[in-house]
This record gives C-alpha cells, sequence and structure tokens, in this order.
C-alpha cells in the first residue's frame, strides 16, 4: 500500500501501540497546596501553653474554658447573657437537647453528670452537638471550677487537660 508521496507508511512499534505517539500526548500537571495550621499556632492554645509553661494553672485553665466556650458558641450559634452563669448556661445548653437536669443541678456537679450520662440522643444531627457540650461541662465540672474558685488547686501535673 502507498501513500500519496509514493512512500510506505512508518510501521507503529509497540510503545506507540500501547501508549500512543508521543505528538498525540498532552501533558497537565496540576499542583495542590495544602497549608495546615497545626495546634501550636492557634492563639488560645498558645497562651494556655505558654500559662502553663509558666507555671500559672489557674489563668490557664480558666482562658481554656473561656475559648473552649467562644467556639462552642460561635461553632452553633448559641448565644448568653451577661447575667447567665457558665453553669447556667451549660444547663440551658443540656435542656436545649433535650436533658432534663434537676434543680439541684444548679449546686450538684453529680445531678448534671447523671443527666447527661442518663440520657440518650435519637437525633444523628444533633450528636456533634451533644459530644461537644458533653466534653465542655465535664471540663466546666472537673477542672475550671476548681480552679476558679478552690484555695490552691491545681490540676495534678501528670494530667493533661
Amino acid at each position: 500500500m502507498k501513500v500519496d508521496g509514493g512512500s510506505k507508511p512508518k510501521k507503529q512499534s509497540l510503545r506507540e501501540r500501547l501508549f500512543g505517539s508521543r505528538k498525540d500526548r498532552r501533558v497537565s500537571r496540576s499542583k495542590t497546596i495544602v497549608k495546615i495550621k497545626t495546634v501550636g499556632e492557634i492563639p488560645p492554645i498558645t497562651e494556655t501553653r505558654k500559662a502553663l509553661g509558666d507555671g500559672n494553672t489557674k489563668l490557664a485553665v480558666v482562658n481554656a474554658f473561656k475559648y473552649a466556650k467562644d467556639d462552642f458558641m460561635r461553632f452553633f450559634g448559641i448565644s448568653t447573657t451577661k447575667a447567665e452563669t457558665n453553669r447556667q448556661f451549660l444547663i440551658r445548653c443540656l435542656g436545649d437537647l433535650g436533658i432534663k437536669v434537676p434543680e439541684i443541678g444548679y449546686i450538684d456537679n453529680y445531678a448534671i453528670m447523671d443527666s447527661m450520662n442518663e440520657f440518650v440522643l435519637h437525633d444523628d444531627q444533633k450528636a456533634e452537638r451533644l459530644n461537644a457540650l458533653k466534653k465542655l461541662t465535664s471540663f466546666y465540672l472537673e477542672y475550671y471550677e476548681r480552679t476558679k474558685y478552690g484555695d490552691d488547686w491545681s490540676p495534678d501535673p501528670e494530667t493533661i487537660i
């Protein structure tokens, strides 16, 4: 078989048959740049670590709760009033999820913890909020109140806050 010019067509090599000729290949390169903000770069955590490093556990615990509460409120769109204490805020948030905390919960930590532990959530959409609220409430009851209102109480140095 002859082509118009009178020469035979070039036989394709095995590589060209499998992968195509180099002239047909179009090269496209893309780069993805991912910037990761590590835990050490977040200002509230940096301040808390600095306070712990300086031996000021009270300031570290108080600030850690304040920042965690602010993040919780911002993420879930919750607001608080100036007259509302932290305990009242937590009990109100638990009530919004359907967790009934008895009146004694305003003075008894165990009543709040028992109410949270006995509650079974059937709505998956609120599960994330409930888990965050449980962690915030536990931190408040175990560390914040003791540190802020206790005389010289501070967590065990081996405990990771």
